[in-house]
């Protein structure tokens, strides 16, 4: 009977050792996560903030070198740039909120078009696409390549 209750204490004990270290190590894997956020995120600032700071130098030496119009040029191409990527952005969002698919299942077209696609997805049946009658408001859509499609969510139905 001794020999059973130490056995099962021991049995116990070396179990949740065995637990804790199991614990340990998915709490490292977390932290190691929450840290790689942390340092990316960092990285992405100090990029960001050299980039802007050399902006100064970057158009001094466009000037000296090309001239005022050509760092005028440049200029404007890298704040068009910024709103760009900004605009691309905003404009996911609000496809993602109204129930825009996006075509990146495996197969699909992007929803801009992609060659072959028949150009800007709308719905037109004159490259192919049809307007999907199930829903009945007109409102749903395919293109005629299987890619692209709309669907009004529920909520705006």
């Amino acid at each position: 009977e001794r020999l059973a209750a130490y056995t099962e204490e021991e049995l116990g004990y070396q179990n949740d050792a065995s637990e804790w270290t199991v614990r340990g190590s998915e709490d490292f894997l977390v932290d190691v996560e929450e840290d790689k956020r942390h340092v990316a995120a960092g990285e992405v600032r100090r990029v960001a903030a050299a980039h802007k700071d050399a902006a100064g130098r970057r158009m001094a030496y466009y000037s000296e070198t090309f001239g005022g119009l050509a760092a005028w040029i440049e200029q404007t191409r890298e704040e068009q740039g910024e709103r760009i990527y900004q605009m691309h952005g905003r404009v996911k969002q609000v496809d993602t909120h109204c129930g825009i698919n996006h075509g990146l299942e495996p197969g699909g077209a992007h929803r801009r078009g992609r060659a072959g696609s028949g150009g800007a997805s709308q719905p037109s049946t004159s490259r192919g696409g049809s307007v999907d009658e199930e829903e009945g408001d007109g409102r749903s859509w395919q293109d005629g390549n299987g890619g692209a499609s709309y669907t009004p969510s529920a909520r705006y139905r």
